[in-house]
């Protein structure tokens, strides 16, 4: 399937009387830059850009790994669309949306990305299961994105326990850290310790995820992770000792910039974005 390029083909026969002619005919190949995907075509390689990666329309596969694939081992991470371009689409190669329950569990997805977390009833999940998904290796389910928007709802509209709101933050923690409960910011690194030796502790206050828009999006989510990542980093490249010297805008601006560098943040919301700048000016008070 490839809408972006038109061959016509053009094949007459005149003879004027003349019973010794021959037939003519004439090819027109015109190539466009847009193919099947809405996505324009390297007219080097003649593979579609998709921004994080390249698609082969060809093979009908992406020619990298997916840079979410940890997040779904049941799904090839060279496959489009979890293999079903007939339903889904991927405006990009990354993300797909995420299903779960009103206790916080990861059900599955709907390989749309479009950076929206769903809670869904048991009940619910269970006929879509039943009726109109498939699964992967490892049990993961797929459903059908049309279908299982309708009946889903946003994470920050609903009265979730502390534990699910803890487990569904904490399904995108990419810092390698177990998450605690604490009372300091949404997300928060405490590091104790000297220099030869220190710890790391990564807490969650759950009042600052209630009712917060940026629980509906797991953009904003994974950014908030990278955020402390940034702290992380600079406090591993220092030394704890320097670190804890450091003004508290020091140490956002460090992890701010960090944060900013990396994919997930221009994907998350505008809110979010005026939120991260305005948390770093505060802390130049």
């Amino acid at each position: 399937m490839n809408n972006g390029r038109f061959v016509a083909y053009y094949s007459a026969t005149v003879c004027d009387g003349n019973p010794y002619c021959k037939s003519k005919s004439m090819s027109l190949d015109i190539a466009g830059t847009f193919t099947f995907s809405a996505k324009e075509k390297d007219v080097e390689t003649g593979f579609s850009y998709f921004g994080s990666r390249y698609y082969s329309s060809d093979l009908s596969i992406w020619l990298s790994v997916d840079p979410m694939s940890d997040k779904y081992p049941s799904l090839s991470p060279y496959v489009y669309c979890a293999n079903n371009p007939i339903k889904l689409v991927d405006p990009n190669g990354e993300e797909i949306g995420d299903y779960f329950n009103q206790n916080g569990k990861y059900l599955g997805t709907d390989c749309v990305d479009d950076g929206k977390i769903h809670i869904i009833q048991d009940n619910d999940w269970k006929n879509l299961k039943d009726d109109i998904s498939w699964e992967g290796n490892d049990g993961t389910r797929v459903i059908s994105q049309s279908i299982g928007e309708i009946i889903s709802d946003n994470p920050s509209s609903l009265n979730l326990s502390d534990d699910a709101i803890q487990k569904i933050v904490g399904h995108y923690n990419t810092t390698g850290l177990k998450l605690n409960r604490g009372n300091d910011g949404a997300l928060n690194t405490e590091f104790n310790g000297n220099e030869e030796s220190y710890t790391e502790k990564l807490t969650i206050n759950i009042e600052k995820w209630k009712n917060n828009k940026s629980l509906d999006n797991y953009y904003d989510i994974k950014s908030s992770f990278d955020n402390e990542k940034g702290h992380i980093k600079q406090c591993k490249e220092i030394g704890i000792e320097k670190f804890n010297s450091l003004t508290p805008y020091q140490q956002e601006k460090y992890a701010v910039d960090y944060q900013k560098s990396q994919p997930a943040f221009s994907r998350t919301s505008d809110k979010y974005k005026k939120r991260v700048d305005t948390y770093l000016q505060g802390k130049m008070k």
